[in-house]
């Protein structure tokens, strides 16, 4: 199906969306903030714990930020949403779980507009943004924007789950799904709790950081597919249009905006859209085709394996340093377990495909395998990383979000935490461009660069507690990046 385009008219409704936007984020901001106030009076003077080895911000400044922003999620925001979303969901809540909604190329009916009825709302565009990719940060910005009213095509490449290094995620990660208004759905997921982390760096004994004394609680061990299913799930309840198996073919810049040409199960789709949005994860296709470099910083990769049901071990993310790298290992949900070991790419990673890896040299891992005993699911599978940054991760009419805007390293424990709070910050860049502030876009590439900054300030103080092997490539290589 090709959709046709048009010139583009004054959209009088932009600035409608932009205030509507707002005023349900900052309402339900001030619903989340008293829920923090009643946990802090609650917890007394005890000090928050940190849920990773290091982090981007402290937690408080990432209230600050959010609050000066006037970007957060919630029930109240989604409840709001839903009256005018009810028909296009078949009268589902935005921000409450389905069993399956529409999704197109997976046997949903083609629908020609976002979700409104009339085809004149269309014009002057078929979408007002058109995310690409869907994992946790562009379903987050397709979400919020579809939730104001604003018409939102989100196309996923994927069709299963992602293969991801890390599924454990710390307490703070609440505070972004409250605010994107999916923290009940999410506890509805069934995840397992995390109660810690554990740590063998810079000494052969392994050292402690427990969740309990954490505002947020707990943290979880995420089954990733189900995790990435619920947000876009949640997205489509509040209007945006899901195409699925989909990827982008061409794009080129076109009178008030970009056409698109996406490449879908039922043949190609033809899109004018305002706004493009890159959540293609590291491959940047966006950004990379508006001429924006990615600036690699190591070669780290992670060999991966899933073991099946086995016996139960600590609900505890273990990670482990040794000559060449270091793993990560952390219970799932189903008494399963995920291993990576991180090296750099190269000769250790061709060693460690020779057959399933084995921590022999991390004995800490080696008996939580054991104790484990589940068998590999699959052979090993290797994937990217390493941390990187756009040259600029927004431009005339487009912006980056999550991995293709800035990765990071797995050690931080924060990459999808730092998707969604990328996601909230893209939400609010876009609707403000929609309504004609020129300098939001720019705004955001800046404080991309900013988070991106203080993370590698975080990343080489925690590299630089591991001095046991100073004859090693791998460790002088991340001293000299430090």
């Amino acid at each position: 199906m090709v959709r046709p385009g048009g010139q583009r008219r004054p959209d009088a409704r932009a600035g409608v969306r932009t205030q509507r936007l707002g005023a349900a984020l900052r309402s339900t901001q001030q619903s989340v903030g008293d829920q923090h106030a009643r946990r802090q009076r609650r917890d007394g003077d005890r000090v928050p714990g940190d849920p990773g080895k290091y982090r981007w911000r402290q937690l408080q400044e990432h209230h600050r930020a959010v609050d000066r922003d006037g970007l957060s999620g919630g029930r109240d925001g989604a409840q709001r949403a839903s009256g005018r979303q009810g028909a296009a969901t078949g009268g589902a809540e935005c921000g409450q779980g389905v069993d399956q909604l529409p999704v197109q190329g997976q046997g949903g009916a083609a629908a020609p507009h976002l979700g409104h009825g009339n085809a004149a709302l269309m014009a002057p565009c078929d979408a007002d943004v058109a995310v690409i990719g869907a994992g946790p940060a562009g379903a987050a910005v397709a979400l919020l924007l579809a939730r104001a009213g604003h018409r939102v095509l989100l196309a996923e490449r994927d069709t299963g789950p992602r293969l991801a290094v890390g599924e454990s995620v710390g307490p703070g990660i609440r505070v972004a799904l409250e605010r994107l208004g999916v923290f009940d759905a999410f506890l509805a997921d069934g995840h397992l709790e995390s109660l810690g982390n554990m740590s063998a760096w810079g000494t052969p004994e392994a050292a402690g950081r427990d969740f309990l004394f954490s505002p947020y609680g707990n943290g979880w061990h995420l089954e990733r597919g189900r995790f990435d299913a619920t947000l876009r799930r949640q997205a489509q309840l509040c209007g945006a249009m899901l195409h699925g198996a989909t990827r982008l073919e061409q794009l080129a810049r076109a009178a008030g905006g970009w056409r698109l040409r996406l490449a879908g199960p039922d043949g190609p789709l033809d899109w004018h859209t305002r706004f493009v949005v890159d959540a293609t994860g590291r491959r940047a296709t966006v950004a990379r085709r508006c001429g924006s470099a990615r600036r690699p910083l190591d070669h780290l990769v992670g060999v991966v394996t899933y073991h099946g049901a086995g016996n139960k071990v600590q609900c505890r993310t273990l990670i482990e340093a040794e000559r060449d790298g270091w793993w990560y290992s952390a219970p799932l949900p189903e008494a399963r377990l995920v291993l990576a070991y991180m090296t750099d790419a190269g000769r250790h990673t061709r060693r460690a495909l020779a057959g399933p890896p084995r921590p022999d040299s991390a004995p800490l891992t080696h008996a939580r395998l054991v104790q484990h005993g589940g068998q590999a699911e699959a052979a090993a599978a290797i994937v990217p990383a390493y941390s990187a940054c756009l040259a600029q991760a927004a431009g005339a009419g487009w912006l980056a979000v999550g991995d293709a805007a800035a990765s990071v390293d797995p050690l931080s424990s924060q990459g999808i935490v730092s998707a969604l709070e990328q996601g909230l910050a893209a939400a609010g860049a876009l609707a403000a461009a929609l309504g004609g502030d020129a300098s939001a876009m720019p705004a955001y590439a800046d404080r991309i660069s900013s988070m991106y900054a203080d993370y590698l300030v975080q990343r080489a103080h925690y590299y630089r507690r591991e001095q046991r092997w100073p004859d090693s490539d791998f460790w002088r290589q991340r001293w000299v990046n430090a």
